[in-house]
């Protein structure tokens, strides 16, 4: 019986790396996904910062700084082959959600679970997500997080005022 016990643990240990392997694979792919989608608010950000730019070329900008936060929901929203979401934590909910002000807040807790590979070692091989797209450090002092900063600086391209620091914040953490 020692010996099948020790067979079952090998098989789950197996088990486990595959998933871990699969889990590590789909965070990466995910996070090119915001790599992408962040490049591009740092393009718009620095176009924006010129001040040749008419009230209408403001709204095209903001658009797509629009379209940019709704990739960037359905990413930090992925889940997993089995179903899970990625960046929820410990959470099987979805991390993030859209609240009624059109605002977008993590709903997900703690850390992701990690998993035993064998020999007393575990793998964390994805995180939480308020520590992909939250808690980024913005001009003046204090945090954000990504979809806030995305939306402030939306909504100032849309009101036709100056984006002053949004720009610098979101330069910031696209770099």
């Amino acid at each position: 019986t020692a010996l099948k016990r020790e067979a079952a643990n090998g098989q789950a240990e197996d088990a486990n790396i595959d998933l871990a392997n699969a889990l590590l694979s789909a965070s990466s792919t995910a996070l090119g996904g915001v790599e992408e989608q962040l490049v591009r608010a740092r393009e718009i950000a620095i176009n924006a910062g010129g001040n040749t730019l008419t009230s209408d070329q403001k709204l095209a900008l903001a658009a797509e700084l629009d379209v940019i936060v709704e990739d960037l929901l359905r990413i930090a929203n992925a889940a997993d082959s089995r179903g899970t979401p990625l960046f929820s934590g410990s959470s099987v909910a979805a991390p993030y959600a859209r609240q009624p002000d059109g605002s977008i807040i993590f709903t997900g807790a703690g850390e992701a679970g990690a998993i035993p590979i064998g020999d007393g070692r575990s793998i964390e091989a994805t995180t939480s997500g308020d520590k992909i797209f939250g808690k980024i450090p913005v001009v003046g002092g204090g945090t954000s997080d990504m979809f806030a900063i995305l939306q402030d600086m939306s909504a100032t391209l849309k009101a036709d005022g100056p984006i002053g620091d949004n720009a610098a914040d979101i330069v910031a953490i696209s770099t």
